[in-house]
């Protein structure tokens, strides 16, 4: 039987590294040294507790609070106009999926907001929608 051990591996397109684990590719980070100590920590837990996403990157964080924390940026450095375009948007699909967390998101979460919205409600800001 032939017995694969994950290792890191370069992707020069996103200046960042990588190793595969079960099937899922782990984002390590852009420095080598830091991606490799990623590595060893991920492969010495045991596989039951391994993340399947990188290290630190708050897979548990509720997407609410993520959109909150992007929300607040978008106020201090960009328009007013922008901040209510995103605002309203975020606001939907907070609606539709208030628990998810960021290790929980799909595209077919996406996919199926897209699907139950009305045209009308993602391209206009209108505050009477």
């Amino acid at each position: 039987m032939h017995y694969h051990v994950p290792k890191p591996f370069y992707r020069k397109s996103r200046d960042t590294w990588y190793v595969e684990v079960d099937g899922r590719q782990i984002n390590l980070g852009k420095d080598r040294e830091l991606a490799f100590q990623r590595y060893h920590a991920i492969m010495a837990a045991p596989p039951e507790v391994r993340p399947t996403h990188a290290m630190g990157t708050g897979e548990g964080l509720k997407l609410t609070e993520l959109f909150d924390r992007f929300l607040d940026w978008v106020k201090q450095h960009r328009s007013p106009d922008t901040y209510v375009w995103y605002q309203y948007r975020l606001q939907r699909f907070a609606d539709r999926f208030p628990d998810l967390t960021m290790g929980q998101m799909r595209p077919y979460h996406v996919q199926e907001w897209v699907d139950t919205a009305s045209v009308s409600s993602l391209v206009s800001c209108d505050n009477d929608h």
